[in-house]
């Protein structure tokens, strides 16, 4: 019997600390805290976060704004890391809440299988003209990349005879 055991790659982040301020004219969201991870890459001070060719991943998160300057919306993306180019067309609004100056947590959720190792990054790509907020902190604001469908190699070994079927598999 051949065993083995999937370890996919995921990385969990979230904004624990202070409010970060941003501009509708493109800010680079920045999660502060790495909360758990294993195979991901991610820096606290750029928010980019460093994917590997050829693995599929989920990509969610749920971001929250405060302090609006003025009543309007932010658009967020997951863009490349280094050209600011969209990766897919999901656009999130955030809209000026006016009962709270807040808004919490639209949910974005991607799948992505880069064709060589690329990095990643939500950032604001448009909103109201000269709008300014905060990304709140204090654990508000979060995101989850976890790969999906990874593959294993299994390698058997086997002396003398062996038939047997196992599903659709006949050995």
């Amino acid at each position: 019997v051949a065993t083995s055991t999937v370890n996919p790659d995921y990385i969990s982040v979230g904004n624990n600390g202070a409010a970060q301020s941003v501009a509708a004219s493109g800010t680079d969201i920045i999660f502060d805290t790495n909360i758990a991870s294993s195979g991901i890459g991610y820096c606290t001070s750029t928010g980019v976060f460093t994917l590997t060719a050829g693995k599929t991943y989920r990509i969610t998160s749920e971001i929250a704004f405060q302090e609006y300057s003025a009543p309007g919306y932010l658009l967020v993306q997951l863009v490349d890391g280094s050209s600011n180019t969209a990766i897919n067309t999901q656009v999130t609004s955030y809209p000026y809440n006016t009962g709270f100056n807040e808004v919490n947590n639209p949910v974005s959720d991607i799948i992505y299988t880069p064709n060589t190792n690329q990095t990643v990054k939500f950032r604001i790509t448009g909103g109201s003209a000269g709008l300014t907020a905060q990304q709140r902190g204090g654990g508000f604001s979060r995101a989850v990349i976890q790969q999906i469908n990874p593959t294993i190699a299994v390698q058997a070994t086997a002396t003398g005879s062996l038939n047997a079927t196992v599903g659709n598999v006949t050995l």
